[in-house]
């Protein structure tokens, strides 16, 4: 072949090849802006879904044994953005039936939420203090949701109508004290012992003292004798006293002994035991033969055993000379 005629060949080829590799270039160039079209125009929420909420009871008896537990859980649909990319806020009502979410009382959950719940203290005390419900009566209320897109401009959703038929009860005291005789403080409301509410379970109250030969019962604020708890049926029920004119069965302890009680003032319950426990957690030592002597104000403290709580013990040297061993000072 002349070689005029091979490089003519040569370059032909190249030529060609160049040209394919081009072609290809932007076919593949156009391929991928397509896809990326699509892409950007793709919206996670469907146009004109429908926002629609429903919940777990839509008729209860509110009760306070169950006061901690979830009471009542609604839920909703994601609704739509009509397209816009912009996010959806959700906002829940709920109000008195009938007045057509007039003042109803508003929650902003914010973004991506789609659950609200209720326990049975939440749901009692919104009936009692907001909608000023009555004790023991069913009270119809309305709830929804409804949304706010982006800043506002576009118009949001609002979902079906949830009917609600609660009844609430009225709430146990917080607070319970122990007086009387049998106790350390005695009958002055003022001065009475507190015991310790129950952190898990409603209405449960503990207490663990000494408690001496007398009788005791139970108050609900330092200061005021009414309501109390007094003996009810029988030493293992309490009964809820409201006004003097109704009975004032206190309880009765017969023997000194560190008790532990434990009172339920929901179900009305109570238990009293005697612990594995001395009496007095401190002693003294008082009298001519001791160095402080029979000063009761300042008298020399005896120590507890360190393996056994009922024994106690003063190893110093006593003079010639009388003493007593007093259960507390000043007296």
């Amino acid at each position: 072949m002349h070689p005029s005629s091979y490089f003519i060949s040569t370059a032909h080829n190249f030529l060609q090849k160049k040209i394919f590799l081009i072609i290809s270039l932007f076919f593949i160039f156009f391929i991928g802006i397509s896809s990326c079209k699509k892409t950007e125009n793709f919206s996670p929420l469907a146009v004109n879904a429908p926002l629609a909420v429903t919940v777990s009871d839509s008729s209860m008896i509110l009760n306070e044994s169950n006061k901690f537990n979830t009471a009542i859980t609604f839920n909703w649909t994601t609704g739509s953005n009509y397209r816009s990319n912009e996010p959806i806020t959700y906002v829940f009502e709920i109000h008195k039936k009938g007045n057509n979410f007039s003042s109803a009382i508003k929650n902003n959950l914010g973004k991506a939420l789609y659950t609200l719940s209720y326990t049975t203290n939440s749901l009692n005390g919104l009936l009692l203090t907001s909608f000023k419900a009555t004790v023991g009566s069913i009270f119809s209320l309305e709830a929804r949701i409804y949304t706010i897109i982006g800043d506002g401009t576009i118009k949001g959703d609002t979902s079906n109508v949830i009917p609600l038929s609660i009844t609430p009860y009225q709430p146990v005291s917080t607070s319970l004290y122990i007086i009387g005789d049998a106790t350390a403080t005695g009958w002055d409301s003022t001065l009475a012992d507190s015991l310790t509410p129950d952190p898990t379970v409603p209405g449960l109250f503990h207490y663990q003292a000494t408690l001496t030969p007398g009788q005791f019962e139970f108050i609900t604020k330092l200061g005021s004798l009414l309501p109390s708890y007094t003996e009810g049926t029988d030493s293992a029920h309490v009964f809820y006293r409201t006004i003097a004119s109704e009975p004032d069965n206190k309880f009765t302890i017969t023997s000194a002994s560190v008790y532990e009680i434990d009172v339920n003032i929901i179900s009305l319950t109570i238990t009293l035991t005697k612990a594995a426990l001395p009496l007095y957690s401190q002693l003294w030592i008082v009298g001519a033969a001791t160095p402080n002597g029979w000063n009761i104000d300042n008298p020399n403290v005896m120590k507890v055993d360190a393996f056994n709580p009922f024994i106690f013990h003063y190893n110093e040297v006593l003079m010639v000379g009388e003493f007593k061993i007093p259960t507390g000072t000043g007296n």
